[in-house]
C-alpha cells in the first residue's frame, strides 16, 4: 500500500476508530465489571471520551480532507455521552472538564473560525481588486480556506444576499457574452413561485398562529427566507453571463448552476430544442429541468463537471441549454478568435 492510499483510507479508519471506541465503552458501561469497579472505570471512561479518543482521531486525519473543525462536535459528544453513561457521584472529571476544558475549546474554536474568516476576507479583496465575478471570488475564497461542505454553503448563501439586496446595477454584455433569461420563462416561473410561498406563508401564518404564534412566526421567517432565496436566483441571471474567452467557455446560470469548457472538448453544437432520451450524463444547465426548455446542445468529447447549488456536482458529457442567441453563440463557438470581443455599443 503506498502513502498516498493510506492516507485517502485516514478518513475511513478515523471513523471506524470513533465508532468502535464508543461501542466498547457502551459494553463496558453495561458489564458487570463497571459496577465491580465504578470509582477507577468512571475517570478512565470520561478521559477516553473527552481526551484520548478526539486526540487519536485528530492524530488519523491530519493531512486528510477532513475538517478539523470535525474535532469539535466529537469532544462535545464524548461529553454528553459522559453524563448520561457516568454515575452522578462519579463525575468530577466531567465537572473539571466542563469548568475548565470546555471554555478553552470554545476560545480556541472562535480563534479558528476568525482566522478562518479573515482568510477568506484576504482572499476576497485579492480577487475583487482585480475586477473578477463576485460569485467566482467568493466561491475562490472560501473554498481556499474552509471545509468544502461549509465552504459550498456560505457561498450559496452570501450570494442570495449579495444578489437579492445588495447589486442593483445593470450589466451590458459584452461581444463575447450572451444572455439567457431574456427569452426564457424562468424569471416569470421564479415569480410565480415567490408568490405562491408568500401566499401560503400568510395563509399558514394565520392557521398556526392560532396554535402558537411562535411557530408560526418561525414558520412564516422560513417561509420569507426561501422567498428570499428565490429572489436571489431570478436576480443572479442577468448579472452573470455565458462567455467566451478564446479557447474558454464559462457557462453560467446565475449563482445556481457553473461549468468550464474548452472550445476544443466541443464535438458538436447543435441548435436544436428535441428532447434528448435520460443518460446520467446528459443534464440541462438549467437546474429547474424540464420545466424550462433549451436551444442548445453542446456535445463533448470528454467528461466534464458541472457545478450545482450547494456545491453538488455532476459528471456530463452532453449539455442543453438555453440562449437568446443561438445562430450567434453557436458561429461564436465554431471560429472563437473571429469576432472583436469588447463591449457591445450603447
Amino acid at each position: 500500500m503506498t502513502h498516498q492510499t493510506a492516507v485517502n483510507h485516514r478518513p475511513y479508519l478515523a471513523f471506524g476508530f470513533v465508532i468502535t471506541a464508543f461501542l466498547t465503552i457502551i459494553w463496558l458501561v453495561k458489564s458487570p465489571v463497571f459496577h465491580q469497579n465504578l470509582s477507577a472505570l468512571s475517570a478512565a471512561i470520561t478521559v477516553d471520551l473527552l481526551l484520548t479518543i478526539p486526540l487519536v482521531y485528530a492524530w488519523l486525519i491530519r493531512k486528510t480532507r477532513v475538517s478539523k473543525f470535525t474535532i469539535a462536535p466529537l469532544v462535545m459528544a464524548g461529553m454528553f455521552s459522559a453524563s448520561y453513561m457516568v454515575p452522578a457521584g462519579h463525575q468530577q472529571w466531567l465537572q473539571l472538564f466542563k469548568l475548565f476544558g470546555f471554555p478553552l475549546m470554545e476560545m480556541a474554536s472562535l480563534t479558528l473560525v476568525v482566522r478562518k474568516f479573515m482568510a477568506v476576507r484576504r482572499q476576497f479583496s485579492q480577487g475583487c481588486a482585480a475586477g473578477d465575478d463576485f460569485f467566482d471570488v467568493l466561491k475562490k475564497a472560501c473554498y481556499a480556506t474552509l471545509p468544502r461542505m461549509l465552504a459550498a454553503a456560505l457561498t450559496s448563501e452570501i450570494s442570495v444576499i449579495y444578489y437579492a439586496l445588495i447589486n442593483w446595477k445593470t450589466y451590458k454584455p459584452a461581444l463575447n457574452q450572451f444572455t439567457y433569461h431574456k427569452n426564457s420563462g424562468t424569471p416569470a416561473l421564479m415569480g410565480c413561485l415567490i408568490f405562491l410561498i408568500l401566499i401560503e406563508s400568510a395563509a399558514m401564518h394565520l392557521l398556526v398562529t392560532r396554535w402558537n404564534a411562535t411557530a408560526a412566526w418561525i414558520l412564516s421567517g422560513l417561509s420569507l427566507y426561501t422567498a428570499l432565496q428565490f429572489f436571489g436566483y431570478a436576480r443572479s441571471l442577468n448579472k452573470r453571463f455565458i462567455t467566451i474567452d478564446g479557447e474558454q467557455l464559462e457557462l453560467r446560470y446565475g449563482i445556481m448552476a457553473q461549468t468550464h469548457i474548452q472550445v476544443h472538448h466541443i464535438d458538436l453544437v447543435e441548435l436544436s430544442g428535441r428532447d434528448v432520451p435520460a443518460d446520467a450524463k446528459t443534464r440541462k444547465l438549467s437546474p429547474l429541468g424540464q420545466l424550462e426548455s433549451h436551444k442548445v446542445i453542446l456535445h463533448l468529447n470528454r467528461d466534464h463537471v458541472l457545478h450545482g447549488l450547494f456545491g453538488k456536482r455532476y459528471r456530463i458529457r452532453a449539455l442543453l441549454l438555453h440562449v437568446d442567441q443561438p445562430e450567434r453563440f453557436k458561429t461564436a463557438l465554431d471560429a472563437p478568435q473571429s469576432p472583436k470581443w469588447g463591449v457591445t455599443p450603447p
